[in-house]
């Protein structure tokens, strides 16, 4: 489904032309055709800016190497290298001196192979499961109800709770990132509620699903405008609706994903 293909490496340059943006723009618009569809034109090309930057940060400046990079992000969300989820990754591109643009760009590359083959199984022969697993993450943040707890021992008890509705729902991917990795993600997700003033065990637990399925930096990701709009959006003082919104938005996005993959027409 999302399989990456080899491609040889080639000097970028210092500054990222229009030219290579046009190319990136149609290359991913081929590569994940639904998740473009539904960012837009205007938000993948925002996307490929913010990924040259990233990718130029971890000193990874050539061509290859960058479209890696780039096709990464729409696997794993945009700010993939930092998320504990994938701590593979973050290993390889924190450390420019590790080796050469190529032999970095071709360690990740086997990671990622190795990733889809425990998530998807072999040819992804569980890929349209992986996607199911995701969506009903989102409709399990249903079962949290109430308020933040304010002592630590109700936080850790919500932490626990997390970990066993992620475990349940997804425990192929669970099992992958190991309980410590899924602490980390529920604690990066917790840290992010407070900063926007989310305090429902259930816009949190929402949130936090979200993270497991887009990536741990979702709620900036371009690739979701969506998410950050309804978390910042100062007309909505009622968190249930807030949360009503955002989970109704993220069911239509995975609908549409699966509708596609599936070769179902949308609901």
């Amino acid at each position: 489904m999302l399989r990456l293909g080899r491609q040889q490496l080639e000097g970028l340059g210092a500054a990222m032309s229009r030219v290579f943006e046009n190319e990136m723009a149609v290359h991913l618009g081929q590569f994940f055709p639904p998740l473009v569809e539904a960012a837009g034109a205007e938000q993948l090309r925002e996307t490929i800016r913010l990924g040259v930057a990233r990718a130029a940060s971890r000193g990874l400046t050539f061509r290859g190497p960058v479209r890696l990079y780039l096709e990464s992000m729409l696997l794993f969300g945009s700010h993939f290298d930092t998320d504990p989820q994938y701590p593979w990754a973050t290993e390889l591109l924190s450390h420019p001196d590790a080796g050469t643009q190529q032999q970095r760009a071709d360690w990740l590359y086997v990671k990622i192979l190795e990733y889809q083959e425990a998530i998807s199984g072999p040819e992804d022969v569980h890929a349209l499961d992986t996607l199911h697993h995701l969506k009903s993450l989102v409709q399990r943040s249903r079962d949290f109800v109430g308020p933040m707890p304010s002592s630590s021992s109700g936080s850790e008890r919500f932490v626990a709770d997390m970990l066993r509705q992620l475990t349940q729902a997804h425990p192929r991917k669970a099992e992958y990132i190991g309980e410590e990795g899924l602490r980390a993600l529920i604690h990066r997700g917790l840290q992010v509620a407070s900063r926007h003033g989310l305090s429902t065990l259930r816009i949190r637990a929402l949130l936090i699903v979200l993270m497991m399925a887009l990536g741990h930096g979702c709620a900036e990701d371009p690739l979701y405008p969506w998410i950050a709009r309804l978390l910042s959006d100062a007309t909505l003082f009622d968190s249930t609706e807030r949360v009503g919104l955002l989970e109704m938005q993220s069911l239509a996005w995975f609908d549409h994903i699966l509708a596609y993959y599936s070769g179902e027409a949308p609901p």
